[in-house]
């Protein structure tokens, strides 16, 4: 609550107290909405926590999408019946979460590395017909899905094992708050930017395609 707080003090002397007030009612909306959808289909509040017990050789941690970047990215990127969504270290299952509440009967799988996470995210989802959680590493994970979602994902070398899996492979790749993307720059890839123009929904998503997909622009 304190850095929110702080946050607002910034934005009263900066903006003066009618921009503030709007602000301050799109967070609080955006965490009563945030509550339900995560309480309405994951039964559980999604939590930020590090996974230093794993051991991995890179910094990994579990973070979670917001709720209204999630409704813009897939307002740009919209997901088609006959798609296969993966989400790529999904953590509490939070877009899972997002997914089920837009209605969508497609085929959903989960990929978590860690297996005390992967247990109760499946647990939780299991009432779901269309959903499937996965344990393991998301670079040695063989799935035919066509949406790739990826959110502050791991970098380094698996970022690397998992371009090179997907490589030449039919399907989209949507990262959203990327840091290297250094695996997907060359022949292989596509790259389509959406980038937020409002000061409410900062956020920054990369689209990645085969350079054989129709309608991918760089």
């Amino acid at each position: 609550m304190i850095p929110y707080l702080k946050r607002a003090l910034r934005r009263l002397i900066a903006k003066g107290p009618r921009d503030t007030l709007a602000y301050s009612f799109h967070v609080a909306r955006n965490h009563a909405l945030s509550g339900y959808i995560d309480l309405r289909y994951g039964r559980k509040v999604s939590t930020t926590r590090p996974l230093k017990h794993l051991g991995l050789p890179d910094p990994t941690a579990i973070h979670h999408s917001t709720y209204y970047v999630l409704s813009e990215i897939f307002r740009l990127e919209p997901v088609s019946p006959a798609d296969v969504l993966v989400d790529v270290g999904c953590g509490d299952g939070r877009v899972i979460n997002y997914w089920l509440y837009c209605g969508l009967r497609n085929r959903i799988v989960g990929i978590e590395i860690d297996p005390a996470t992967a247990h109760s995210t499946a647990k939780r989802l299991a009432r779901y017909s269309n959903v499937e959680i996965v344990c393991g590493d998301a670079s040695g994970v063989d799935l035919d899905g066509t949406v790739f979602y990826l959110f502050n994902p791991f970098g380094g070398r698996m970022l690397a094992d998992f371009e090179r899996r997907r490589r030449g492979r039919p399907g989209k790749i949507i990262i959203y708050n990327y840091n290297d993307l250094t695996p997907f720059i060359g022949d292989h890839w596509q790259l389509r930017y959406h980038t937020s123009t409002r000061d409410d929904r900062q956020y920054r998503v990369v689209v990645l395609l085969p350079q054989s997909s129709p309608g991918a622009t760089s």
